[in-house]
């Protein structure tokens, strides 16, 4: 698997998260409301949070490595990532303030691929595929 491949994983898997962590909360609020149980499944969170963070990792590394070396996108998206497991694995908390948490983890991690795709130059990120 080439970079750019990854580094579009990494974007769409922020993405999918932020969107996770902003509807899920509501569907659990909404889902009592219409006779509905919800188990939330916790492999569903750990799958999501581990493959955010190891193709975050990757193409924020890379980033920094060989195209900016600018340190803040990875300083924001270890924040998100941390703020995360925090409220899935120690905090446990689903109520108002964790539902606020998860939104802000959620776009924080989604911004910092943004930030660094903004600081990346554009010679790197439109890359031609490459004729045989």
């Amino acid at each position: 698997m080439n970079n750019h491949k990854i580094l579009i994983y990494s974007y769409w898997l922020s993405i999918i998260c932020l969107i996770h962590c902003i509807s899920f909360p509501i569907i659990i609020a909404i889902l009592p409301f219409l006779d509905i149980v919800l188990e939330i499944d916790k492999w569903l969170e750990v799958g999501i949070i581990l493959s955010v963070l190891i193709f975050g990792s990757y193409s924020l590394i890379h980033a920094y490595i060989t195209h900016h070396k600018n340190i803040k996108p990875l300083i924001i998206f270890y924040l998100g990532i941390v703020l995360s497991f925090y409220i899935h694995f120690i905090a446990h908390n689903h109520a108002n303030s964790g539902i606020l948490l998860e939104i802000i983890s959620g776009v924080v991690i989604a911004g910092a691929q943004f930030y660094n795709l903004r600081i990346t130059p554009k010679t790197c990120t439109n890359k031609e595929p490459h004729s045989h």
